[in-house]
């Protein structure tokens, strides 16, 4: 769609998305291939997303990372007490 064509070229990349929002802008191609599109899906695939940087696995023996304190044990107690109500 026109509105979405900066999204739409970088979704596609810049040849691909070009020619996605040039299509659309065509008064009568536009309009035959949104009709299109709605029973098959899009005629011009996104980019295949980008995969993250695989993770090291720690190396053998390495001890696995501590949790964290809870917060009822923070100093050293085993729970917290309330204000105390004095007469």
């Amino acid at each position: 769609t026109v509105g979405f064509a900066g999204r739409d070229i970088q979704k596609k990349g810049l040849v691909p998305g070009a020619a996605h929002v040039g299509l659309d802008l065509t008064p009568v191609v536009g309009t035959a291939k949104n009709i299109v599109e709605i029973f098959t899906g899009d005629l011009i695939p996104d980019k295949p997303p980008k995969t993250p940087p695989a993770l090291v696995p720690s190396p053998a023996g390495a001890s696995p990372p501590s949790q964290p304190e809870s917060p009822s044990n923070l100093y050293g107690r085993s729970h917290v007490k309330g204000p105390s109500s004095k007469n």
